[in-house]
């Protein structure tokens, strides 16, 4: 079961008495965190140390604060003063940096925790080097993160109930928007060309019929000899198209996912 600085434990760090949060993933260590903070005033001061984790927390605001006068972070024991935040703003938080944040007025956030654990995945997948640093401008505004919070969020006040490939896919989404946008310019990402052969999409078909329940990850997939990367590749592929573009049974396997969402 993932573990960290979110949910309630995050929550009493900033001394709110209650918060809503959801949990992507399969248990195990491809889970991804998502908390939503409301506070209205804000914190009266410096929030308290974290012990550090092997993760990174995004937070990304819904809607532009009312003022960041005074508002900043330390990292590493380092004042970072803020000068502008619009709604989509964002922060990255290596939660290995000794992160304390000072944020005296209100604001509407979501925080999403993804362990090293799930970025490291996510490149060894896609024969990446293993990203060391993320390096955003505090407040830089990002809608593809804002939207993708979001839409994450609208499953926190009920059960979700999506085939575990959606789940999965929608975290190595997030994976690489991350890796592309804000890893270190010394460290560009690869970029791996290829695709499979006839025979491998014979088969991952075949595997997405055989669990029209929705039960399949992107590593079962992978089992069958296919690399995760072109296991995505299957998906993005396929689910956009109507039902009727595909074989009966892969109309099939896309009306049963549909019918979890």
């Amino acid at each position: 079961m993932l573990q960290g600085m979110f949910g309630k434990r995050l929550a009493e760090h900033f001394s709110l008495l209650e918060s809503s949060s959801l949990v992507l993933g399969p248990k195990g260590n491809s889970q991804v965190a998502l908390t939503h903070m409301r506070m209205p005033n804000g914190f009266p001061g410096a929030t308290p140390h974290i012990p550090p984790e092997k993760a990174f927390s995004i937070s990304v605001h819904l809607r532009r604060p009312d003022s960041i006068k005074g508002w900043g972070t330390w990292l590493d024991g380092r004042f970072h003063r803020f000068t502008e935040w619009d709604a989509g703003g964002i922060q990255i938080f290596d939660m290995e940096s000794d992160p304390v944040a000072l944020r005296t007025s209100g604001f509407d956030s979501v925080h999403v925790y993804i362990p090293r654990s799930v970025i490291n995945r996510f490149s060894d997948e896609n024969e990446q080097k293993r990203i060391r640093n993320l390096h955003c401008t505090p407040g830089t505004k990002d809608d593809v993160i804002l939207h993708w919070a979001r839409m994450m969020l609208s499953f926190s006040d009920r059960p979700l109930q999506l085939p575990r490939l959606v789940i999965d896919e929608m975290i190595m989404m997030f994976c690489a928007h991350l890796s592309r946008t804000y890893q270190g310019r010394s460290q560009p990402p690869e970029v791996v060309t290829g695709g499979l052969t006839i025979w491998q999409q014979d088969r991952a078909i075949e595997v997405l019929n055989e669990h029209l329940d929705g039960d399949l990850a992107l590593a079962d997939l992978a089992k069958e000899w296919l690399p995760a990367r072109d296991c995505r590749r299957i998906a993005s592929t396929a689910l956009p198209r109507p039902p009727c573009a595909h074989s009966p049974a892969r109309g099939r396997r896309i009306c049963g996912a549909a019918a979890f969402a």
